[in-house]
C-alpha cells in the first residue's frame, strides 16, 4: 500500500477521468495540506472558477489561484506553490496555441527555491504540475515529452475506490503500467487519514524489450515462395510472359498482344468516317 508521495517523483502527471470530478476529489485528497503539501496553486480559465469553487475545489487558506482568458494569459512568476494542478489546459491551448502552452508547463515545472531551516542550508525542489482532463479530451501529442505520469481514472461501485492505470516514464525512454486501486477515506476518517495507491500489477516495458524481431516465421517463408500473378521473369534476352494457359512466348523487349478465341478480329472499319 502506497501514497501519493511513494509514487515515483514526477514533475508533470496527467489525471483523465471520464468525469473530471473523480480525478479532482483524487488529487485534492493527495494534496491535502501536511508537512509535505503547503500550498496548492490552481489554475483555470476565468470563466470555470466559480464553477471549479462550487464543485470540485475544497475550502482550504493553502490554495492560490490564477485565472486565464483569452485576452490574459497565466504569468509563471505568479506561481509559487510547489504544487500546481492545471484544470482545462485545453481551453488554454485554444486561446493560445500549442508553442505558449508548452512554454507555460514548461516554465511552472522549473525549479523553485525552497527555504528549510534544516542544517542551516538551503536546496531547490522542482514544482510539480497536475494536468487534468477529461477522457473524451486526451491531451496533444506535443505535450508528451513533458508528462512523466498517467493516471487513466475509472469508478467503482463504491464512491471512495477508483481504478486507476498508471504510465509511468523514465528519462531513457523506458515505462512501467501499473494496474491500481485508489482508496479515497471516508469523510468520517479524514483526520489523519490518507489517499492510498494500490498496485495490483506492474509491467516493465524498456526499448530492448520494444526492439523489432526480424526472425523469420514460417508464414514469411511461405510469402517468399509465392508466385504472383504480376510477377515478371527475365529469361536471357527475353521477356516469358504468361497467359491463362501458362503458355510463354519469348518476345524479348516488344509487347505483343495475342487475340482471345472470342475476339471479333475482321478488316472492316466502323470508324472509316472518322479517316483514323
Amino acid at each position: 500500500m502506497s501514497t501519493f508521495y511513494d509514487l515515483p517523483r514526477s514533475s508533470v502527471t496527467v489525471f483523465q477521468a471520464p468525469d473530471v470530478s473523480d480525478a479532482f476529489r483524487i488529487l485534492f485528497s493527495s494534496l491535502k495540506p501536511s508537512e509535505k503539501v503547503e500550498k496548492v496553486h490552481f489554475i483555470c480559465p476565468k470563466a470555470f472558477l466559480a464553477w471549479h469553487q462550487e464543485c470540485h475545489i475544497p475550502d482550504s487558506e493553502s490554495l492560490t489561484y490564477s485565472e486565464f482568458s483569452d485576452s490574459c494569459e497565466v504569468n509563471p512568476d505568479d506561481v509559487t506553490a510547489p504544487e500546481v494542478i492545471f484544470a482545462d489546459s485545453d481551453i488554454f491551448l485554444a486561446f493560445f496555441g500549442i508553442s505558449k502552452t508548452l512554454n507555460l508547463i514548461k516554465s511552472l515545472k522549473s525549479a523553485l527555491k525552497i527555504e528549510k531551516i534544516e542544517k542551516m542550508r538551503q536546496f531547490s525542489a522542482k514544482k510539480r504540475v497536475h494536468i487534468v482532463t477529461s477522457s473524451a479530451s486526451p491531451l496533444s501529442a506535443h505535450l508528451e515529452q513533458f508528462i512523466n505520469s498517467i493516471f487513466e481514472i475509472k469508478s467503482t461501485e463504491d464512491a471512495n475506490v477508483f481504478e486507476c492505470s498508471t504510465t509511468s516514464f523514465d528519462k531513457k525512454g523506458n515505462f512501467s503500467v501499473m494496474d491500481q486501486l485508489i482508496t479515497i477515506p471516508k469523510s468520517s476518517d479524514t483526520a489523519g487519514a490518507k489517499t492510498t495507491f494500490k498496485t495490483i500489477k506492474k509491467v516493465e516495458n524498456t526499448m530492448e524489450n520494444m526492439s523489432i524481431s526480424t526472425a523469420t516465421t514460417p508464414a514469411d517463408t511461405a510469402k517468399s515462395a509465392m508466385d504472383l500473378p504480376f510477377f515478371v521473369g527475365r529469361q536471357e534476352d527475353g521477356v516469358a510472359i504468361r497467359d491463362a494457359a501458362t503458355k510463354k512466348i519469348r518476345v524479348g523487349g516488344q509487347i505483343v498482344y495475342e487475340p482471345d478465341r472470342d475476339d471479333d478480329l475482321d478488316d472492316s472499319d466502323p470508324d472509316d468516317d472518322l479517316n483514323i
